[in-house]
């Protein structure tokens, strides 16, 4: 009279976790299961529904297979999917994007000291969660190269995971410990080869992501309407990128540069933070080499007024700009009078510093104005008599609060 056998559908995640390293073999897990009924109602009885067990404890085994994918995921739009937070020039020939093709290389500027490599790090946006897997970088001949690198990942492109270490193998392959499912890597170089750091640029070129899509097909019994209505597949991949805040080193703004108030003997800096993912700006009293750290608000120097004996500034909004007699007081200004004091004969705006090779800038003997007395080269700035006044390396190094 009633069917001795019920079917049921169900879906197992099997190691949600991602705790299992890839390329593992197949093994066997069970289902412990139990069918639970509710007893029909006739003539109004039972008033309420009761639930009855309709049959013992079963066990159901079968195999997990670990299908994992070394498949090339495709970047379709590299100039928006691919940044880093700094390149070399804002030549072509210097694009991040240029990281994923095998024939152009994504250079970094050439600087030196510690806290320099955790700012060479190159971006990508996968365009859809992925199961990451496996990764393949190459470096140029004769090039400063990454051996040990991090990969942290993403869902959001704005708050990164910190992800494991992992050298750089003969191949030129990275192994990861865990499959990474998300939707952007970050890679970062922890260690690099002994090519000389003060001459040659990190560059990469011909890097290969592998995996393949996070979610599969949708099962029409979920994803279709009880009236049996055929609902359309969700869309899975998006159509925009996080905004490229890639930043050149021969960025006047963005990167390292500097100018000197001349009357009262006092040198600006900007430069890449220690800590900071944005420029830390910094005074200089070299007359006793007192450091004064400037308020984080600070974005960039524009330039000195010797007519006003005034330094120029502007904050992080760019709705305002800021003015200092002594490298300590600020004071604030509309962008308008910015305008009009620049205009002025005799504004020397600021200069960038671009992370060239030490034979480059050295030979340059850079000054930091016509009438500096300050001499710009790759290890700092110097004066006149070649005594050092700020190494780029260890200068004005202040622990965050």
């Amino acid at each position: 009279m009633f069917p001795d056998s019920i079917s049921v559908n169900f879906t197992v995640t099997i190691d949600p976790y991602m705790e299992r390293a890839p390329g593992l073999a197949d093994y066997t897990d069970f289902i412990k299961a139990v069918a639970i009924g509710e007893i029909s109602t006739f003539n109004s009885y039972p008033a309420t529904n009761i639930s009855t067990t309709l049959s013992e404890y079963q066990n159901f085994m079968f195999t997990v297979t670990y299908t994992e994918c070394y498949d090339v995921i495709d970047i379709k739009n590299p100039p928006k999917q691919v940044q880093a937070k700094y390149r070399f020039t804002e030549a072509e020939e210097d694009a991040p994007e240029n990281a994923i093709t095998e024939t152009k290389s994504w250079a970094m500027p050439i600087r030196i000291g510690d806290t320099t490599l955790q700012h060479a790090w190159l971006q990508i946006d996968l365009g859809q969660m992925m199961r990451v897997t496996k990764l393949l970088v190459d470096t140029p001949a004769s090039q400063r190269a990454p051996k040990r690198v991090r990969v942290d990942y993403s869902s959001t492109g704005i708050n990164f995971v910190r992800g494991d270490e992992a050298d750089i193998k003969f191949d030129k392959t990275i192994s990861l410990k865990k499959v990474i499912i998300t939707r952007y890597i970050k890679i970062i170089p922890i260690t690099t080869n002994d090519v000389t750091a003060n001459l040659k640029a990190i560059k990469l070129y011909n890097l290969k992501v592998f995996g393949c899509k996070e979610e599969k097909e949708i099962s029409e019994m979920i994803q279709d309407k009880p009236d049996g209505t055929i609902m359309p597949q969700r869309q899975k991949e998006a159509f925009y990128a996080v905004r490229n805040f890639t930043i050149s080193a021969t960025d006047t703004v963005n990167y390292r540069h500097v100018a000197e108030d001349t009357i009262n003997n006092i040198v600006y800096m900007c430069d890449v933070g220690s800590y900071r993912e944005r420029v830390s700006c910094y005074t200089i009293d070299p007359s006793n080499t007192e450091y004064t750290s400037l308020p984080m608000y600070v974005r960039n120097i524009v330039g000195y007024s010797a007519v006003r004996g005034r330094m120029y500034l502007q904050d992080h909004s760019g709705t305002s700009a800021l003015s200092s007699k002594d490298g300590k007081t600020l004071e604030v200004l509309s962008l308008t009078k910015l305008e009009e004091v620049k205009a002025e004969a005799g504004f020397v705006s600021a200069i960038n510093i671009p992370g060239f090779d030490i034979k480059k800038l050295d030979s340059a003997a850079t000054k930091i104005s016509d009438t500096s007395t300050y001499t710009v080269s790759f290890n700092g700035i110097s004066t006149s008599s070649g005594a050092s006044l700020i190494k780029w390396n260890s200068c004005c190094v202040v622990d965050p609060e």
